[in-house]
């Protein structure tokens, strides 16, 4: 143990006897994952037995102590549970107990599996997926759900469509590619671009590609999303993906955690026919299972008829519900989740 660590385990130890509200910090490295922690953290800033603080991108963070980067941090404060959307960003001296916190419902499932666990000790899982990935590699699992979904209030949606230049009296579609480091599982993007363009007199088209799909050191195709006539939702925006699903009628995805996020939300959802990506990410038995409740789009078809037929599609949910947990009430889940862990948190010597 580091000496920064071992200071703070000390002030860790003495806050356990000293201090009766829990000090929490959230982590998220990047900008894209900070809504998913925002309904949590402002349920936990109601409670006063707990203390918030936020590491990275945040925007709101009014009423709670904030950081930027980590040199902004004093290594003497102690925490009592840090909680991160990812396994690599949590400043090394902490010692409190660290939580993954699942940001997302995509089943890229060997992926999961690869990522290094560190010095984590719990997750807390949005789905299946996560949970059984999480529990073989030795962590303890709650299931909890995705807060994120527990009241999507959709945006005003005369100011989005303003907002891409696009007409108020056409139904939305947002097509949302995910991305993948092995390029040849990646959606055929430039034909699904093509045919959607196709459709654009008809409907509200806006393409909200994964991040990296628009890095030109992570995609060497990124020019298609200059290059298209369609609208394109990029980082830093007035609204995020998930805003573009909660106010669309229609979502058009691949393993993106943005397809089962819009099936949770009651969307008319599409599978844009990338079954790669499902077999690369070792998640093609949760394919099969999602498929008879979502139809696949045959791009050598007239779009606008899929659509159609899309709207009748029987739509029994069944799939979503049993993959995602909690839908509804994550937030209370994951509130009562770190209740249990600090309560039952002891100081080891």
């Amino acid at each position: 143990m580091g000496k920064k660590k071992q200071v703070n385990h000390l002030f860790s130890c003495a806050r356990k006897v000293l201090n009766s509200k829990k000090r929490i910090l959230f982590v998220a490295p990047v900008e894209f994952h900070v809504p998913h922690l925002e309904p949590v953290i402002n349920q936990l800033k109601q409670n006063t037995m707990f203390e918030v603080h936020t590491l990275g991108p945040f925007s709101d963070v009014s009423g709670h102590r904030h950081f930027t980067k980590q040199h902004e941090m004093a290594f003497v404060t102690a925490y009592d549970l840090v909680v991160s959307t990812d396994f690599s960003v949590v400043p090394y001296w902490i010692a409190a107990p660290k939580a993954f916190f699942g940001h997302g419902i995509g089943p890229k499932v060997n992926y999961q599996g690869r990522e290094p666990i560190r010095d984590f000790t719990y997750s807390f899982c949005p789905c299946s997926a996560f949970y059984q990935v999480h529990k073989q590699a030795g962590l303890q699992c709650y299931k909890i759900g995705l807060p994120i979904l527990d009241n999507p209030t959709p945006p005003a949606i005369q100011p989005l469509l303003t907002s891409f230049g696009l007409p108020t009296d056409l139904p939305l579609l947002v097509y949302a590619p995910s991305w993948s480091g092995t390029s040849k599982v990646i959606s055929d993007i430039p034909t699904i671009l093509k045919k959607l363009e196709l459709l654009s007199e008809k409907m509200n088209i806006v393409v909200s590609p994964h991040p990296n799909l628009l890095n030109p050191k992570r995609y060497s195709q990124y020019n298609l999303f200059v290059k298209t006539s369609l609208p394109v939702n990029r980082p830093g925006g007035a609204f995020n993906t998930f805003d573009l699903c909660k106010a669309a009628e229609y979502v058009v995805s691949d393993i993106s955690s943005v397809l089962f996020e819009s099936m949770a939300l009651g969307k008319i959802v599409l599978f844009d026919g990338n079954r790669e990506i499902y077999e690369f990410s070792d998640a093609g038995q949760i394919l099969e299972q999602m498929l008879p409740e979502v139809p696949t789009v045959n791009w050598d078809e007239p779009l606008d008829t899929q659509l159609t037929a899309a709207k009748n599609y029987p739509q029994p949910n069944c799939f979503i519900q049993n993959y995602l947990y909690n839908n509804g009430r994550a937030g209370l889940v994951m509130e009562k989740a770190i209740k249990n862990i600090l309560n039952i948190r002891e100081c080891n010597e």
